[in-house]
């Protein structure tokens, strides 16, 4: 809730930018950031038009370990309904912070209220595909996904 909070306050103040129309923001995070911005679209519903998930998750303190899995799904299967514009997922298959199997129930939970969300697998990137986002080497692998999605939700 604080990232989605910190989201809000950032789109407020690019929005006392006559040029930045806040209903039509696209939200992407990494780790919590994509978990926060996952959140952020489903409190404030009548902001942007479209999430991108990069690797999202929270309580995940090192590799291989995740203070709570089903505290997670549950989450996302509460907020899932709420959401109301589409959302991309990416994830590679050898994230050390949220594997593929944590990834797909949350996804699932997810989808079970019917939003418009889309899971994409990234091939394994390195020795932790967590960071398949942040390192510059890696947008090959993410960028036409990306791309595919921002055209499918009209934002260009």
């Amino acid at each position: 809730m604080a990232t989605a909070d910190d989201i809000r306050a950032a789109i407020e103040f690019a929005g006392a930018d006559r040029r930045v129309d806040p209903r039509r923001i696209v939200v992407a995070g990494h780790s919590a950031g994509g978990w926060g911005s996952l959140i952020f679209a489903t409190l404030y519903p009548q902001t942007g038009i479209a999430v991108v998930n990069f690797a999202g998750g929270r309580g995940s303190p090192s590799p291989g370990v995740v203070c709570s899995e089903d505290v997670l799904v549950a989450a996302m299967r509460l907020y899932g309904p709420r959401m109301r514009v589409p959302s991309l997922w990416v994830y590679s298959e050898n994230d050390m912070y949220f594997n593929p199997q944590l990834s797909m129930r949350m996804f699932e939970a997810f989808q079970q209220g019917g939003s418009a969300a889309t899971m994409v697998r990234l091939p394994a990137f390195g020795a932790d595909g967590h960071r398949v986002f942040p390192d510059a080497s890696a947008m090959p692998l993410w960028t036409p996904a990306v791309e595919e999605f921002l055209r499918s939700a009209r934002v260009f």
